[in-house]
């Protein structure tokens, strides 16, 4: 693995994330709230901070920053035919 000096690291293969991941990830890199992550994906806003955080330690990463920078370098994103309710 590769230890980045941007705070993120390169994922070990078979260390991909789930598929529940990749949605949560998807979800803050689009700049959602963990609540509304929440109410979107139906489940709770602790199993949104456990994801998110099970992400960070998987693949390194100490700081949501990283998290986030690690989504765009992977170009991980929200699909454009989903569209996201407005914030509340």
């Amino acid at each position: 693995m590769h230890d980045g000096s941007d705070g993120t690291t390169d994922v070990a293969p078979g260390q991909e994330l789930t598929n529940r991941e990749h949605e949560v990830l998807a979800l803050l890199a689009a700049g959602y709230p963990m609540k509304q992550i929440a109410y979107r994906l139906g489940i709770t806003y602790r199993t949104v901070t456990f994801h998110k955080y099970r992400m960070m330690d998987r693949l390194g990463i100490r700081t949501t920053v990283g998290l986030l920078q690690y989504a765009l370098k992977k170009g991980i994103r929200v699909a454009a035919e989903q569209p996201l309710a407005a914030a509340a």
